[in-house]
Order: structure tokens, then C-alpha cells, then sequence
């Protein structure tokens, strides 16, 4: 077993409150992202993020959860969010936030489960599942209103690449 994946109690609060940042700045992320897309072809993307908000409050409730059972103490402070006035771009940062997300909770995972504590994995595994899946439930345009970036490359589709 290496050393990143077996870890002190210490060390697991620390990490998931590093989660839990994470999380604060998604659903932080989510509610700006979903109340200032403003093209008409990013409307059921916005409704999605909406919904996406309202889970990483969840996710975020079992984190902070998970911290307290190792006796420590939930953090207040999210991760920066990104915000732009463009849409391309705003999504572009959810994609990033989504990526980061499913990598760090794919070792959590393992900690957790190094450590003995397989039933407090299983809120990461609930949540890497949803993010695996977003490509099946991720609204896709129609060829008409299908959104391009400067590189003529479909951001619907980027969300797949997760």
C-alpha cells in the first residue's frame, strides 16, 4: 500500500475538508453559472445546474458529516470560484471543478478504505458515480443550437470528456 493512499485520521480530516471546499465552490459555482447564462440555447443547462446545486449541497452535508465522525472540524472557506462574462468559458470551469472532483474522490476512496472505513467511502463513490454520468443526463442541443468555442469544438460534448 503507498503512501498516498494510507493515511492518518489527521490527514483524512485535512483532505476532506480540501473536499469540502471543493464543494462549497461547486455549488457556489453552479448557482452563478445557472442565473447568468443568458443565450437561449443554454437554458436547459442552466435548469441542470440548478439541480447540480442543489446535489453538491448534499454532497457537501455527507462531507462535513464524514469530518466531524474523525473529530475534526468542518472548514467555511470555499475554493476560488471562477466567473467570466462568457458562457464557453464559465463552463469550461464546471468541466475543470467536474474533473478535479472525480480524481480526488477516486482517492478518497482508497483512503478511506486503506483506513478501515469502507462505509464513509461510499459517499465518494455515490458522487464519482453521478459525475461519471453527466454525459448521459447532460442536456445535448440540437444541431441548430449547438454552441461552438474559437476552436469549432462542441462544449456540449466536452462534458463527456470527464
Amino acid at each position: 500500500m503507498n503512501e498516498e493512499t494510507k493515511i492518518s485520521r489527521e490527514r483524512m480530516i485535512e483532505v476532506l475538508n480540501q473536499e469540502l471546499a471543493r464543494g462549497y465552490q461547486a455549488i457556489i459555482a453552479y448557482v452563478i453559472y445557472s442565473q447568468t447564462l443568458k443565450e437561449v440555447h443554454y437554458m436547459e443547462i442552466a435548469k441542470e445546474l440548478e439541480a447540480h446545486a442543489a446535489e453538491e449541497l448534499g454532497h457537501a452535508i455527507q462531507i462535513a458529516r464524514q469530518i466531524n465522525y474523525f473529530d475534526g472540524m468542518p472548514i467555511a472557506t470555499p475554493k476560488e470560484v471562477k466567473i467570466s462574462d462568457e458562457a464557453e468559458e464559465m463552463l469550461r470551469s464546471d468541466l475543470e471543478y467536474e474533473r478535479q472532483t472525480l480524481i480526488n474522490y477516486r482517492q478518497r476512496i482508497r483512503q478511506a478504505d486503506a483506513m478501515g472505513n469502507s462505509r464513509w467511502a461510499k459517499p465518494f463513490g455515490e458522487s464519482s458515480s453521478r459525475n461519471r454520468n453527466i454525459c448521459r443526463t447532460w442536456p445535448t442541443p440540437s444541431a441548430s443550437t449547438r454552441r461552438r468555442s474559437k476552436n469549432n469544438e462542441c462544449l456540449m460534448f466536452d462534458r463527456c470528456l470527464i
